[in-house]
């Protein structure tokens, strides 16, 4: 029997490290044994035009069309910097990608070529939902979003007030109805939390949801206790984290906690700014990785004593409703996590079965982050984390089980 076949459009797949990478390489590993499956990367940048494809094969059920661009634009992305700051401005590759037609083409000249029986769009970024509903409209393919982030809402708690008013304009005004249209009519939607799926229940009035969290990827077996691993702190996905305290951590443990704890390292994996790297005094046991592969990252954690996974220092709704991948990376390794921040999905699920410590105070300084490191190192030095307890709930959120949910779902769409 021929098998049907499944178009994935993600921003990130060939990138192992990336957060939708991890996600979707999990689940792909058991749906392509039953579906073909392609995948179009589609990298948000504007930095460059004139798109044109890569496409390769990584195995004989799954090809990847990895959309490239042979010119630069560096004048949008100097205009983007001028308006809103260093930070990336989700909302304008949106813009940029539902109007630029070359990159719609393109998708399109796939869809042709593939005949695909299913689409499924992870998001964010949002435009990949559009382009998914426009796709829908024109060959009438079927198509799941999965929403990873509640996007719209991290635009809108923005430090810098003239990015907020910007955003707000930009969103209402040009991208909003597209994206509310493409959720209303997807024919199923998929989400990482609860709180997700409550918000997409409620401000969107959708009610064909299913939870299928990231899940843990591995978990390997005969782990050390953690008291018994490296005295090693560990920060995973760093670029992902500069919005998220990075730098108030590392000032935190050059003045701070290195000093309280002259044993420990702080390693972080992961690409930073050449400001921030510049901040950092490697005598007190801070060390760069880089990039690295996903194997890498998991036999890193089985040994360390710690991981920390986020600190946020703004109010952004949308951080109370997401799970980061790394999360379910160090408790797959038995490793105790720390966060810092607002209540959450997170902060519930940390002391609901004590995986590690939850610091309850916004990352305004670096005073308010070395007093919850500390905290959790004096914690982890006592063995106060349920190692068994870590170990147990593993089984619980082992990905297998969701991805044999998602295979359930699909199946109802397309056969």
């Amino acid at each position: 029997m021929k098998k049907r076949k499944i178009i994935i459009l993600t921003p990130a797949f060939l990138k192992v490290s990336s957060a939708p990478a991890i996600r979707w390489h999990s689940f792909i590993d058991y749906l392509k044994r039953f579906y073909d499956i392609t995948i179009i990367e589609i990298k948000a940048s504007l930095r460059y035009f004139m798109p044109e494809i890569q496409s390769i094969y990584i195995d004989k059920n799954i090809k990847v069309y990895n959309i490239i661009y042979k010119k630069s634009f560096p004048k949008l992305y100097i205009l983007k910097k001028f308006l809103l700051g260093t930070k990336e401005a989700v909302f304008l590759h949106d813009i940029y990608y539902v109007l630029y037609k070359p990159l719609i083409d393109i998708i399109k000249d796939i869809i042709k070529h593939e005949k695909p029986d299913l689409l499924i769009a992870s998001i964010p970024p949002p435009h990949l939902a559009v382009i998914a509903y426009n796709i829908y409209k024109e060959f009438s393919i079927p198509y799941i979003v999965d929403v990873r982030d509640l996007i719209e809402y991290f635009y809108f708690y923005e430090e810098l007030p003239q990015r907020n008013v910007i955003n707000r304009i930009v969103w209402i005004s040009t991208i909003y109805n597209k994206y509310y249209m493409s959720l209303r009519n997807a024919q199923l939607i998929t989400t990482v939390t609860p709180i997700c799926t409550y918000v997409l229940k409620t401000v969107y009035k959708i009610s064909n949801i299913y939870l299928i969290p990231n899940g843990i990827t591995v978990a390997p077996d005969n782990l050390i206790h953690y008291k018994e691993r490296e005295k090693r702190l560990i920060i995973i996905e760093a670029a992902r984290s500069l919005g998220l305290g990075i730098e108030k951590i590392i000032k935190a443990w050059n003045n701070i906690v290195s000093i309280e704890f002259p044993d420990y390292k702080l390693t972080i994996i992961g690409g930073i700014s050449e400001l921030i790297k510049r901040k950092i005094n490697t005598s007190h046991n801070i060390e760069i990785l880089g990039e690295l592969h996903f194997n890498e990252v998991i036999r890193l954690l089985t040994n360390s004593r710690g991981s920390i996974i986020w600190c946020l220092s703004s109010k952004n709704p949308a951080h109370t409703a997401a799970i980061p991948v790394k999360f379910y990376d160090s408790i797959g390794t038995g490793t105790p996590v720390y966060a810092q921040g607002p209540k959450s999905y997170l902060s519930i699920l940390i002391e609901k079965y004590n995986l590690g410590k939850y610091h309850y105070k916004y990352c305004i300084d670096e005073k308010h982050v070395a007093e919850g490191l500390i905290d959790f190192i004096q914690n982890i030095e006592r063995g106060s984390y349920d190692f068994d307890s870590i170990l147990k709930i593993r089984k619980q959120f082992l990905r297998e089980n969701y991805t044999f949910i998602l295979r359930k779902i699909i199946d109802k769409l397309i056969t």
